[in-house]
């Protein structure tokens, strides 16, 4: 049974997006100074970097998440986060379609709090926590785009901008994403940048976390996957 998208969604998409601008707009400026010397910098870049990749990792996590386990009817849940993803597979071009906050609200609700988190740690106080700052900025950063770049993955004549980034490989390029979409669509989940799928593939990760998830009880949906157009 498919779910329909709540009539208050927008409103919400809205209130997620006011709400992370403003948080993320205190965290960037923390990190302002601290480019002053070369080992700042390198730390910065490394934590990027770093952080950037496990932004990858996490939109894997949640795509397949949300691919594998409960439905569309979900209470909750299924209006809310599962619909998207399923429908997303009967009709790929769909999320071209999509207006700014359908397309990024969801991702501003959820990384509301995350990014309010790097509230707490003072970049100064050690060269290590200045990493993990620079890094928790890129992990949101990057989750906060990968709608972008995956909607980019699948539109049929992208911007200028998304073909200059296509090319440098920073971001999800169309062959690498049409991976996921073609027998037997449970690979390459990943949609930031795919860095992290061939090696999620090599160690079987994706079927070892669901043999554990419903070994703990989980539901596993009734659809997985279906085939995309």
């Amino acid at each position: 049974m498919s779910a329909v998208r709540p009539r208050w969604a927008p409103v919400l998409d809205a209130a997620g997006f006011v709400a992370f601008g403003a948080v993320a707009a205190f965290v960037l400026r923390r990190l302002g100074p601290h480019f002053d010397t070369g080992t700042e910098v390198a730390l910065v870049a490394a934590g990027v970097a770093c952080g950037y990749f496990l932004a990858d990792f996490s939109s894997g996590f949640a795509h397949w998440f949300c691919d594998t386990f409960f439905e569309e009817d979900t209470p909750v849940l299924g209006p809310l986060l599962i619909l998207a993803f399923r429908e997303h597979h009967r009709d790929p071009l769909k999320m071209t379609r999509h207006g700014i906050l359908e397309l990024h609200g969801d991702s501003c609700i959820a990384l509301t709090p995350v990014c309010a988190s790097l509230l707490l740690v003072q970049p100064a106080a050690h060269p290590v926590v200045l990493f993990a700052y620079a890094a928790g900025i890129a992990f949101v950063g990057g989750n906060l785009l990968t709608t972008q770049f995956h909607k980019w993955a699948h539109d049929r004549n992208p911007s200028l901008l998304a073909r200059l980034l296509h090319r440098t490989g920073l971001i999800l390029t169309p062959r690498h994403h049409a991976v996921h979409h073609a027998p037997p669509y449970q690979r390459y989940y990943c949609v930031t940048n795919g860095w992290a799928n061939e090696i999620l593939e090599r160690i079987r990760f994706w079927e070892r976390a669901e043999r554990f998830l419903v070994a703990l009880g989980l539901p596993r949906s009734r659809d997985i996957a279906p085939p995309a157009r």
